[in-house]
């Protein structure tokens, strides 16, 4: 019997560090991605359409890509999704 509990043990000290591992890889990658996604106004890919803090106090931004005109929300500059219609497209922005 303590043979198999040490292996369980080592087994499980294994999956602690690869976990680890695993997470630190993660917050690499996301915070090197932060800064693609950011807007940066007419410069850069995204046209800022405006910008407040939300009631939660996180700092939100409504942009567009001129490409395509579809617009986006970007929530604490790590959210980013796209906004849609009631019919399910994409909203697109179109100048006044």
């Amino acid at each position: 019997m303590k043979g198999r509990k040490l292996d369980w043990n080592i087994l499980r000290g294994i999956l602690g560090a690869l976990v680890v591992v695993i997470a630190v890889i993660i917050c690499m990658v996301t915070s090197s991605q932060k800064d693609r996604t950011t807007p940066t106004g007419k410069n850069g890919i995204f046209v800022t359409i405006e910008q407040y803090y939300n009631d939660d106090n996180k700092f939100e931004k409504i942009v567009y890509d001129p490409d395509t005109m579809v617009m986006y929300a970007i929530i604490d500059g790590k959210l980013m999704t796209p906004l849609y219609n009631e019919d399910g497209s994409f909203r697109t922005y179109s100048p006044e």
